[in-house]
This record gives C-alpha cells, structure tokens and sequence, in this order.
C-alpha cells in the first residue's frame, strides 16, 4: 500500500494542477457558444434572417447535439418555405431531445405545411395524450385527420374531446360537418340533435337540422322541425331566417316574403348581419320587376324601427334613389349624416345628386360640408367644381377641378380623364380653345376609350370647324364604344355637315332621332338644318319648328323659320 501511496498522490495532484488548465480550454468553447446563440438571437430582433441562419448553422456544425439550434434554424427555414431543409432541421432537433413538446409541435406544423396530415394528426395525437392541457392538440389531431380523408379517426379524436372539454359546441359542429363529408345523414342528423338540445334556446340549431333535411329531400321532416321549432322561440331572427329560405326553395313565394320581412325586422339580430341579410333582399326584389317598389315598403318599415341608426337610414336612402325618389333620397341622406357624418359614400350619393344645373347652389354647400370631413377626398372637389361650373362661376371651378387633379391618385385614371375632361369644358366656355384643347387630349391620354370625352372633343372642334378629320375619327371611335348613343350620332352628323357631307349626315341625324325617346330641341334644329342644305326647304322648316316646340334655344331659329333661310 505504500508504494501505491506516492503514485496515487501525483496523480491527484496532476488532474489538481491541471483542472484549471482544462477549465481555461473549455471556457472559451462554451463562451463562443453562447456568443453564436446570442448573435442569432440578436439576428432574429434586427428581422436579419440570412444572418440568423448562417450563425444557427455555425452553431449545429460546431454543436451537432444542440437541440434547441436545430430549432431554431427549422423556424428560419419555416419562414422561408424551405420545408425540407425545415424537416432535416426539426428531425435533428428531435434526435437531440425527443421529449421537448415544442419540437413536436414544429414538427406537426412541418408535415402538415408538406401535406402529411395524417402523420401530423397521429403526432399531435400523441401530444395530446402525453400533455394535461390536451384540448389543442385533440382538435388539431381530429382537423389534419379530416383533411387526410380519415374520417373515422377524426370523429373518435372529437369524441375523446367532447368528454374531456368545454368546447361542445364547436366539438359538434366540426362532428356534424364530417359526417355530412361522409354522406353519413344519420350521424349529421344526430349531431343536429345533439345542438338542440345542447342549447335549446338557439333557433339557428333547428334551422341547421331543417336544413340538413330539405337538402336531403327530406322536405316533410324539415317542415316538422320549423314547425315544432317555431312554436318554442316564435321571435328567434335565426329561425326566422332559416324558415324564410327553406319555403323560398319550396317556392312558396308568399311565406318567403313573409318570414324574410319579419327577419330583417328583428331586432335580435347583430346589426352587421341584419344589414348583410337586409342589402341582400333588397338585392333581390331590385331584381324582380313586379317586386321591386316593394324595397321601398321594406326600407319604410326598418327605418320606422330604427330612425337614429345612420346605416338605416342611409339605407332607405339609397333605396328611394334606384326608385326614382331622389328628393326624398336626399333627405334621407342628409339625415343619415347629420347621425354620422363619417360616411363617405353617403356624401358622394347626396351630391350626385345634385349635379343638375338647376341644383347647382345645393351641390356647393353640400361639398364644403363634406370637405370639413373629408378635405383630402378629390372627388368631393371635383363634385364641387361641378357646382361652380353649373353656376358659370368658372374661376371656382377651375380651382376646385385642379385640387381634385392633384389630390387624386395616378391609379384611377378613368377619373382622372374625366377630371381633365371637366377643365377642358371650362376653358371651352371661356373660350380659351388651345388650352380646352390641350386637356382634352390629356383626358384621353389617360383613357383613350374614354368614349363621353371622345364625343365632347370633336363635337367642340366640329362647332369651331377645326380639325375636322381629327373630329370625325374621334366621333366614329365614340359610337364604336357606345354604338346607337343619341348624342355621339347628333355630334357625327354634324361633323359631316361641318365636312359638306350632307347625305351622310342627314341618315346618321335620322338615326339620332329614332334613338331619343324625347329628341331635344338641338336635335330637330340640326336635322332643319341638314334638310336644307339637301334642298329639302319645307320639311326643314318644320322641324325648325320642333326644336322651337320643344326647348332650342338658338337665338336664330325664329327667323329661320320666318325667311325659310339657314342661318348659323
């Protein structure tokens, strides 16, 4: 024992001696570890992700047993849709430390992304049954087992769920649409059931039974279940509405209607599904020519129920307007927005409509009132530069139209090509014609098929007697866009009138006419005036005499008509 003494000592005090030694060697491998760790952590904070990713594979090239770096690099690789380095990444992490829950749950994410569903499902299967809180893991499990095409797994995932959570009604409807997948109608039917009576009180369970029974021409067990449903929640919105649509596809037309109009009037319903279920009705009767006036009754009884909410009363609004009521429309309008002025579609609707001349003096003061709310909207500008120009106030109207030119967005360039159509029309009536003319063209370079500002163009050179061939091929593009259009076959014949072609025009002045269910007055006096010059001196008389009839203010007409003469 002696002898060994002496030896056992040096060693002891070798492995002493050096254990400091050791400790310095291995202190920096540590630090330098921890350093990568930080440095793609630091990467993943800055949103560097090229960065994160090579320090992360610095780490597992140096640490090929570093779990949690694996981890991390599946993540980077998930971002990137990279999902089969993501899979080599997650298997390698799991190798390190397969226990760790959230590497079973990049994993499950990884296969399901790869369309392994059912793979997925069984792992997250297995979590569930591992973990306490497992209600997560049961529905992903029995959602990738639906998606897999395994429906047997999934209802026996869903009932495991439905014993052990609180989650019954969402348990169940998932239950309900998998059975329906599986054109099991007696498991769908029992599920309904089992809604039901899970909630008693919720007509849209009954609806959903009915439902499932008229869609499976069981019409008769449908008509049961609205019965008996009806009878226990009489002012349910749900059951309402589901009744409503089982009798419109029994085309029972007048129990339709009636059901629908004691729907949309329940109060029970939230407003944005009420309004949702309401618009489309309305959609629906607008449709239907023997229904439509209906909307109006529709909307009359809602706004009655419900006079201080804007949505309804903007509602009615628009609804007096498709039915040709607009000064009631505008009402309603103004009432809306007096509740709730933040409504911008409302505000363009009211000034719509008052692009009329004779309402021009309304159309201004209602602009500026939206601009106080809406000062950067071009086109609450540009309605406002209508205003002035219907007033002839053109200086206002210059002004208005360029803040609207330049406020509206370069994207709406059918806007922007009638924005400049509009400047083009008042530099025309100021009679500044190469400025008019230079906006036109700008109006069509933004939309050359701008089939209104191709017609307004050629008739204006056609009265200045300019450009004519330009005029006639702009005039002939706009009724190619718009062919049969009253006023693009006033403006052509007059184009070849202004080009001595008289015959032409007199057949395309003709087609004008028979267009125009009331012709203007512009119109007779320009077929008198192409009758003439055809040598047809009586018959272009009497139609000298309709444009007075109805409304042509040409101050030369009457004399005209007296000395039998054209006049320009």
């Amino acid at each position: 024992m002696k002898l060994f003494r002496p030896i056992i000592l040096a060693c002891a005090l070798w492995l002493g001696g050096n254990s400091s030694i050791l400790a310095q060697e291995l202190q920096p491998q540590q630090n330098q570890k921890d350093a990568l760790f930080f440095e793609a952590m630091r990467a993943k904070v800055m949103d560097d992700p090229q960065m994160e990713e090579q320090t992360l594979l610095q780490l597992t090239q140096s640490n090929p047993d570093m779990a949690v770096a694996w981890y991390k690099l599946a993540k980077v690789y998930m971002k990137q849709a990279r999902i089969e380095k993501a899979d080599e990444a997650i298997t390698s992490a799991l190798r390190a430390d397969s226990s760790n829950i959230w590497y079973k749950q990049q994993y499950a994410e990884i296969l399901a992304f790869q369309g392994k569903f059912a793979d997925a499902a069984e792992l997250y299967k297995s979590l569930a049954q591992t973990e306490k809180h497992n209600e997560t893991y049961l529905f992903k499990s029995a959602m990738l087992f639906q998606k897999s095409g395994k429906y047997k797994e999934a209802i026996e995932t869903l009932d495991v769920l439905q014993k052990n959570s609180s989650y019954t009604e969402d348990v169940l409807l998932e239950k309900q649409k998998i059975y329906l997948k599986m054109n099991d109608l007696d498991g769908a039917v029992k599920v309904a059931k089992e809604l039901i009576a899970y909630m008693p009180d919720e007509g849209r369970y009954y609806s959903n039974l009915g439902d499932i029974y008229e869609s499976n021409g069981m019409s008769d067990k449908a008509r049961e279940t609205y019965q008996d449903a009806i009878q226990k929640l009489p002012f349910d919105p749900s059951l309402q509405y589901g009744i409503a649509q089982f009798y419109k596809h029994q085309n029972d037309q007048d129990k339709y209607h009636q059901y629908m109009r004691k729907a949309i009037q329940n109060q029970g319903f939230d407003a944005e599904t009420r309004m949702a279920i309401v618009r489309s009705y309305l959609d629906e009767l607008s449709a239907d020519p023997d229904r439509v006036r209906e909307t109006i009754d529709v909307m009359k009884d809602m706004y009655k129920a419900n006079p201080e909410t804007p949505e309804v009363v903007a509602l009615y609004g628009q609804v007096l307007v498709r039915n040709g009521e607009p000064a009631e429309g505008a009402a309603m309008f103004k009432k809306a927005l007096a509740l709730d002025p933040g409504m911008l579609v409302i505000w363009q609707e009211l000034l719509f409509i008052y692009t009329d001349p004779q309402d021009a003096d309304s159309l201004i003061t209602y602009s500026k009132r939206a601009m106080r709310y809406y000062p950067d909207q071009a086109i609450i500008h540009f309605l406002n530069g209508i205003g002035h120009a219907n007033k002839k106030d053109y200086k206002a109207a210059l002004i208005a139209y360029n803040r609207s030119i330049d406020m509206q967005p370069e994207n709406n360039k059918l806007l922007l090509s009638d924005m400049y159509a509009a400047v083009a029309d008042v530099y025309h009536s100021l009679k500044q014609y190469s400025a008019s003319d230079s906006c036109f063209r700008k109006a069509l370079e933004y939309h050359p098929e701008n089939a209104t500002v191709l017609n307004n163009f050629s008739y204006y050179l056609s009265l200045r007697k300019q450009n004519l061939d330009e005029a006639a091929k702009m005039s002939l593009k706009s009724l190619d866009i718009r062919p049969g259009e009253p006023t693009f076959l006033d403006t052509y014949a007059w184009i070849l009138f202004q080009q001595k072609k008289y015959k032409e025009a007199q057949s395309y002045m003709e087609q004008a006419i028979q267009a125009e269910e009331n012709p203007s007055g512009v119109l007779f006096d320009h077929m008198g005036d192409i009758l003439f010059h055809n040598g047809q001196v009586s018959e272009a008389v009497e139609y000298w005499k309709k444009a007075k009839e109805n409304g042509s203010d040409n101050p030369k007409l009457d004399q005209k008509i007296v000395e039998k003469k054209f006049y320009e």
